[in-house]
């Protein structure tokens, strides 16, 4: 068996979790605000496993393991929001961690009116106890690049309640992901930054745009970039994007992709090709 194919099956077991590896978070590369959070004694965890007080290798909920950041509030002491990551690869996970702090650069907090401060009975290293403000709550960001990054954590099921989430695969989910970024890169062509706008701003003007780049876009020779089925698609998943916005993040704004139409895609004859390769 070849090296690449022993990778390969490595990472079809770990997707279907037959192997369970513990999370590790290298010491070298290790972020301040890191920890890896174990979604079983709902504890930050280290060498010593909480639940069974032994080491943690031992654990037999290694799957229930997750990386978790913590977000402190500006100007608000030692209040802070935990956000976890559904990523097994550190790497990606500090991509991740550090697309999700961007995301609040610029947002406004507000406390509730409720008891906000906790403690969570955790010591840091100088033995004092630290306060968890749970109820401490970012005012929504409404540009593009924030809602989007909300929309990946959505499509991997992060922070969503298990019968409110239909699980995908990995392909499924980079296609999507892929087929609403072809619209930044459209507008890109534009000099639009659409990151840096507010989802309420975009509207029939960006999405003509994304048509025009769809259906005039060229190859080298002279044909169509992208076919029928192709803007379709792109144009149903960004659709489902502001959908998403709209419904589940209950954010009053219009779809601008609403109305888009259609392109016919010719059905392929099976049939017909089918004889044509018996007669050859």
């Amino acid at each position: 068996m070849s090296i690449k194919h022993k990778v390969l099956m490595h990472k079809k077991y770990q997707r279907s979790g037959m192997m369970s590896e513990r999370l590790k978070i290298p010491k070298r590369d290790k972020g301040k605000y890191e920890y890896i959070k174990c979604g079983k004694c709902k504890q930050v965890i280290n060498n010593i496993c909480p639940f069974s007080k032994k080491q943690i290798i031992t654990c037999k909920f290694k799957h229930r393991h997750k990386f978790q950041l913590r977000y402190y509030v500006p100007n608000s002491g030692s209040k802070y929001i935990t956000r976890t990551f559904a990523t097994k690869d550190y790497y990606e996970f500090k991509t991740q961690a550090r697309e999700f702090i961007e995301s609040l650069e610029g947002a406004e907090f507000e406390e509730s009116t409720d008891e906000i401060i906790l403690n969570d009975n955790s010591e840091n290293k100088k033995g004092k106890s630290i306060s968890i403000a749970k109820n401490v709550t970012p005012i929504l960001n409404l540009s593009y690049k924030s809602l989007f990054l909300r929309y990946i954590d959505y499509l991997y099921g992060v922070n969503v309640p298990s019968h409110k989430y239909t699980p995908k695969d990995e392909k499924t989910v980079k296609g999507y992901i892929r087929n609403i970024k072809s619209f930044k890169t459209a507008l890109k062509e534009k000099e639009i930054e659409v990151g840096e706008m507010l989802i309420t701003e975009i509207g029939d003007v960006e999405v003509g745009y994304f048509h025009d780049y769809m259906t005039k876009s060229l190859k080298n020779d002279g044909s169509p970039m992208f076919s029928p089925r192709t803007y379709n698609n792109r144009m149903a998943d960004n659709r489902a994007f502001f959908n998403y916005i709209k419904g589940n993040l209950g954010i009053n704004v219009t779809n601008p992709f609403e109305d888009v139409k259609k392109k016919y895609v010719k059905q392929r004859n099976h049939i017909v090709e089918l004889l044509s390769l018996i007669h050859i």
